[in-house]
């Protein structure tokens, strides 16, 4: 078996479909030409027949191109596990609001925790995107995210990005050369001189992946986790490149399922690239489940 690429701190593991990379000349038959190459390469220099391809926009054409592609081979079918649907807001800028699915009682609510936020002190949101009201410095603004991720849960568990040096080198590497381009930003919420939440996000085509947030535990009663998440959506309004917002969160999460309203839904899929590739995809396929399965129960046991 052959594994696509993908890294656990990747937002994508598929393609992006022409409407968000704006490809409009990618076709079916140039995809077919590419999986044909693909799948040579596979079956004559790996010896696999099964592919599994992780984190597939599953309602995307390519998925449809590739499932009949798939079936013009005769090999059998595509099967899609580990779905789910993650929360994305689709940017609608002919509502007041951009499309935010906030009930009045709610939004009053959130207005009503940053002006006792604005008690404190002056609030201000800065970002290293150009255009911003408030721009910043790329490390200036990296060690405050580092310090807020690491203030929270994500720090108790080990799970922040400085809990492991290689994984704080990996973002290090990375992220400068993004924020240059454009293709990521750091925006952060601050109380006076104070930092108590921030996010980075990364750009591909017309969408924006809120990639990683951070916030101080001491200002939860304010939810700034749903402040910056907020800002970021009438950031993004202002940019006419961006026409989606992609969570990245996983399915039914607490804080941003209830803001924003649309959906995008994801598979890892099974894929065979030979005679023998359906049998193993099924194979595969159970193996997968029983195991989601028994990783689920141990969860609930501990209370993780």
């Amino acid at each position: 078996m052959l594994r696509v690429w993908a890294h656990d701190y990747a937002p994508l593991g598929g393609v992006l479909s022409p409407a968000q990379s704006k490809m409009a000349d990618l076709s079916e038959k140039d995809f077919g030409e590419f999986l044909d190459e693909f799948s040579n390469l596979a079956l004559e220099d790996a010896k696999a027949q099964l592919l599994f391809w992780p984190f597939f926009p599953a309602e995307e054409q390519h998925m449809h191109w590739l499932s009949r592609w798939c079936a013009q081979k005769g090999w059998g079918s595509v099967l899609p596990i580990r779905t789910h649907e993650r929360a994305c807001l689709s940017l609608d800028r002919g509502q007041p609001h951009g499309g935010l699915n906030l009930r009045a009682k709610k939004r009053k609510e959130y207005q009503r925790q940053l002006r006792r936020l604005g008690d404190i002190g002056p609030v201000s949101s800065c970002s290293t995107a150009e255009g911003s009201d408030c721009q910043s410095g790329l490390e200036e603004s990296l060690e405050h995210f580092f310090a807020l991720e690491a203030a929270g849960w994500k720090g108790q568990r080990g799970t922040a990005l400085v809990s492991n040096p290689d994984t704080k080198a990996f973002v290090e590497a990375f992220l400068p050369d993004m924020v240059a381009d454009g293709s990521a930003r750091i925006d952060w919420i601050k109380v006076g001189d104070q930092p108590v939440a921030s996010l980075i996000s990364l750009k591909a085509g017309a969408g924006l992946f809120t990639w990683k947030i951070g916030y101080d535990p001491t200002f939860a009663r304010f939810s700034p986790g749903v402040q910056i998440m907020l800002d970021l959506s009438k950031q993004a309004l202002k940019d006419p490149d961006l026409t989606f917002i992609d969570s990245l969160a996983t399915q039914g999460h607490p804080m941003v399922d209830h803001i924003w309203p649309h959906r995008r839904a994801m598979a890892s899929l099974l894929v065979p690239l030979g005679l023998k590739g359906a049998r193993q995809a099924r194979q595969a396929a159970l193996y997968y489940r029983s195991y989601d399965q028994l990783r689920a129960s141990a969860k609930q046991l501990l209370r993780r």
